[in-house]
């Protein structure tokens, strides 16, 4: 950027030697010509720009030399040119931390492997200890624990003890409940729909978000904050893979996590679709098994899960 505003003043300082010009006009109107803040035709924040990318001297000499019209339309461009490269620059620095993200938390890689991830609202604090234990004996060791009861925030803490589950937060709705959560323990964010304030805070915090979505227009929202796997949601009240296989042509670097009325009777067709990383489903950890403290159940739905992630392929796009 420091390259480019340098060379594109200079580029100024050719077209204004060219076209020097009385300036009539200005004694005319003074008020019409005078630079802003009565130094430079650029605002505060432009001054500020300027000087740090080192050519304010450079741009001081431009409205010394230029004629009144010229000046008008030069600072116009240039006001106009700066906004599109803060634009830019934005843009680039989010889509940079989304991918260090990535680099830096494992948890969607690791969820990309898992294909499945089971969405959990426990009630009592105290089972989750031995949840962890039966998603780990069913070979799927990762859980959503969702911001639907009180007892999120201590059993995450419980669950995150255990370092062979992936243990992430889900329906988070505010900055405050990603705060909670990754002070848990939680690796990553699921929300139900797309919130930049809060996309923002999980990366200011370094942990990995996976927003809902359910329309074009949120997925390019999601994709100008650098984000390249989201929550379909709810998945089966959107129109299912009918609606996914519409959609996501248009967005061939996103990866879904369909989540909401997916079950064992159409997990298989949601995992064949090229475009879907992970399926999120509560059947093997449905709220009554939960409350029965049938853990044992929720070990063998678990393992039939995954049975079923082992036996479906992936077609092409």
């Amino acid at each position: 950027m420091i390259d480019y505003l340098d060379q594109r003043c200079r580029a100024r300082c050719e077209r204004l030697r060219d076209c020097r010009a009385p300036a009539t006009a200005a004694v005319q109107r003074p008020e019409l010509h005078r630079p802003p803040h009565g130094t430079s035709w650029m605002s505060t924040g432009d001054r500020e720009v300027d000087s740090a990318e080192g050519v304010a001297g450079t741009t001081s000499r431009i409205w010394r030399v230029a004629a009144p019209a010229t000046r008008l339309t030069i600072a116009a461009e240039w006001h106009a040119e700066v906004a599109v490269l803060r634009h830019h620059a934005a843009a680039r620095m989010r889509r940079g931390v989304a991918r260090s993200l990535r680099r830096r938390h494992p948890a969607l890689h690791m969820l990309e492997q898992l294909r499945l991830l089971p969405v959990v609202a426990l009630e009592d604090a105290s089972l989750a200890a031995r949840l962890g234990d039966a998603l780990i004996a069913g070979k799927l060791p990762c859980a959503e624990i969702t911001f639907r009861t009180d007892a999120a925030e201590q059993a995450i803490a419980t669950l995150a003890r255990d370092e062979r589950l992936l243990v992430g937060a889900g329906t988070v709705l505010t900055t405050d409940q990603v705060d909670r959560a990754v002070d848990a323990g939680a690796r990553f964010i699921v929300s139900p729909g797309f919130d930049a304030a809060v996309v923002r805070h999980c990366q200011h915090r370094n942990v990995a978000v996976i927003p809902g979505v359910a329309t074009p227009t949120e997925i390019q929202m999601a994709l100008g904050e650098g984000l390249d796997m989201l929550k379909f949601f709810p998945a089966e009240a959107n129109g299912g893979l009918a609606t996914l296989a519409a959609i996501s042509p248009a967005f061939p670097a996103v990866r879904f996590v369909p989540t909401g009325g997916i079950g064992p009777h159409n997990v298989a067709a949601y995992l064949a679709h090229p475009a879907v990383a992970a399926v999120g489903g509560s059947w093997m950890v449905a709220t009554q098994l939960l409350r029965e403290k049938n853990f044992s159940a929720v070990a063998r739905l678990a393992a039939e899960a995954v049975a079923l992630t082992r036996t479906t392929v992936r077609s092409s796009p």
